[in-house]
């Protein structure tokens, strides 16, 4: 039999420089976040909704979202969180968006301030946002609260 091997080498920053450089890139603000918003209902067919459901919880760990993050060329609105981010490119060596699969490379990446606003401003149990046409925030879904469920077990 033949046998290849191959040695794949990948960018794999320390932590603290990888955060501290892509804090100092621009951030997505609420401007990209409408532009981008209203493009994409545009492009949506025979769909109108003056509302967008976010969800605030990261596609990689399934946990809420703390460092929101998303690719420069992503035409999604959806973060994943870049801590996770950087576990799965450490992981499997890959730059691609886990939302679209498109290339996201490291340049690429920059931090969504409007959704990182929205994190700060919702409860904690909050997993999911409405946003309207003018940026307008209304949380949607909540996790359940596991200190009510301790509490009925009590009775």
């Amino acid at each position: 039999g033949t046998y290849i091997f191959s040695i794949r080498l990948f960018f794999a920053p320390q932590d603290f420089d990888f955060f501290r450089q892509i804090n100092n890139r621009p951030h997505f603000t609420i401007k990209d976040w409408l532009s981008t918003l209203h493009s994409n209902h545009i492009k949506e067919e025979g769909i109108e909704s003056n509302t967008f459901l976010l969800s605030l919880i990261c596609p990689l760990s399934l946990k809420k979202l703390s460092k929101p993050v998303r690719g420069i060329s992503c035409k999604h609105l959806l973060c994943f969180d870049l801590i996770f981010f950087l576990r799965y490119i450490r992981e499997c060596g890959k730059w691609k968006c886990p939302v679209c699969d498109n290339d996201c490379p490291y340049e690429a990446l920059r931090i969504d301030q409007f959704v990182s606003d929205i994190l700060k401003t919702v409860p904690t149990n909050c997993e999911s946002v409405l946003i309207d046409k003018k940026g307008n925030v209304t949380p949607a879904h909540f996790a359940p609260d596991s200190d009510d469920d301790d509490k009925e077990d009590d009775y």
